[in-house]
């Protein structure tokens, strides 16, 4: 196996006799050290073995390979060699007319049948020593998200699929699928118009046309139907999508997508598609479509993991809470509130807020006070604590304690409130 598979082989063994030799005179005892590469021999040598006329038996094995590894060969196909020496009734050896001991080998053909060329069988070439070919259809599907690009209240990211055949026969009737929409909910907004892009083909086949529609419509599919990947060939798909995470209810949340990729195995005998060598992929995330990108959700399966939007983004809203109390020194008093939320995809640690009113009011700046939680954080994920016993706005202007540890999670918010003590009649013009 290591010959014909090359580093393609990852291992064999399970060696079993599942049918053993029906004559009594016969034997064959297997030989359990067998692994197909540094061991290639199935007969265990050291005890006699015995075949009688017109006997047979039946070996079956187990083999893992890996099409996609580097330097496998295209087509895995495999073939054992069987021999014998001839013997007579005594157990003597049987020679030819010059004395020689015969000896017989067979170079397996591809089918079930020892007897007959096994027409029709996979790789069959009408001989009676065709090697067996492997016929594994795999297609390896990557998904990749760039960096989140404000626009406006939006965000654009660049999203990247690799599309590779990681199996032993070619593919034809290409499909890639990716509901976006669907997936990212109210958070979705559009595809940024001729964004969709089949670009870097590599290999011997052809690639796929982008179907343009897919922007419109993200339930269809964004290949034509078209093109063919052959063995080891590979494409990307990029396009752009627009997404605002808090969307139109104004709650954030978590945004991970997954395509899903098939294609239809092309039988190396006929040319023809065939329906049985259908295969799909979940889209992993990362670059390689062949290998597991280094991680896993938790879900024990690796390779099949979505891909998560990055978005790191928080907003503020800030407002006079009531009306300003005029003092007796003649100052006003008034109550801020500042309303603070996680409007991103992940959640937000080490969390610092300035406040320096000092500067912004100028010489109407008296004094601060009164910093005070009114509606914390809602997820139990979330911590935040305010520094209202050292915050002044002026010598001291951060108001998260940012000794102590803080995250705020993926939509989450809180609300405070402070006082402030301004003199009006130092003020050069609004104080905002």
């Amino acid at each position: 196996l290591s010959v014909h598979f090359g580093s393609a082989l990852v291992s064999a063994g399970s060696l079993t006799l599942t049918a053993s030799p029906s004559d009594p005179s016969s034997t064959v005892v297997l030989d359990g050290a067998w692994n197909g590469s540094t061991a290639s021999e199935m007969i265990d040598q050291v005890p006699a073995t015995l075949l009688a006329v017109g006997d047979s038996f039946t070996v079956q094995f187990a083999v893992e390979v890996d099409p996609d590894a580097v330097g496998a060969p295209g087509p895995l196909d495999n073939q054992v060699t069987v021999g014998g020496d001839g013997i007579d009734e005594n157990g003597d050896p049987v020679t030819d007319s010059l004395g020689n001991l015969i000896v017989v080998t067979d170079d397996s053909d591809s089918g079930t049948d020892p007897n007959t060329t096994n027409a029709g069988g996979d790789g069959d070439s009408g001989g009676s020593d065709d090697p067996t070919p492997l016929l594994l259809p795999a297609v390896g599907l990557a998904k990749s998200a760039g960096d989140a690009v404000a626009n406006g209240d939006n965000f654009d990211v660049s999203i990247t699929f690799v599309y590779e055949n990681t199996g032993t026969v070619d593919l034809t009737t290409l499909s890639l699928t990716d509901d976006i929409a669907a997936q990212f909910g109210n958070a979705f907004v559009d595809i940024v118009p001729a964004s969709l892009t089949v670009q870097n083909f590599a290999g011997t086949g052809s690639a796929p046309g982008a179907n343009a529609a897919w922007e419109g419509d993200t339930s269809l599919d964004m290949l034509d139907s078209t093109g063919r990947v052959n063995t080891g060939d590979s494409f990307e798909v990029t396009f752009i999508v627009t997404m605002n995470p808090d969307g139109i209810d104004s709650v954030s949340q978590g945004l991970e997508n997954q395509g899903v990729a098939t294609g239809v195995g092309i039988n190396p005998d006929t040319g023809l598609p065939e329906a049985a060598l259908t295969v799909t992929d979940d889209s992993d995330n990362g670059t390689d479509a062949g290998g597991e990108n280094g991680e896993d959700n938790a879900d024990g399966t690796f390779g099949n993991d979505p891909t998560p939007i990055i978005i790191a983004d928080v907003s503020a809203a800030k407002e006079i809470f009531g009306t300003p109390t005029l003092l007796s020194n003649g100052h006003y008093k008034a109550t801020y509130q500042v309303v603070i939320e996680n409007t991103g995809t992940v959640d937000l640690a080490n969390l610092t807020l300035a406040e320096d009113l000092a500067s912004q009011f100028g010489a109407a700046y008296v004094d601060a006070s009164a910093l005070s939680m009114i509606t914390g954080p809602a997820d139990a994920s979330s911590t935040v604590t305010l520094d209202s016993t050292n915050w002044n706005g002026g010598t001291n202007t951060e108001i998260v304690d940012t000794a102590i540890p803080s995250l705020l999670a993926v939509g989450d918010s809180f609300v405070f409130q402070f006082t402030v003590e301004i003199d009006a009649a130092q003020a050069t013009g609004v104080l905002e």
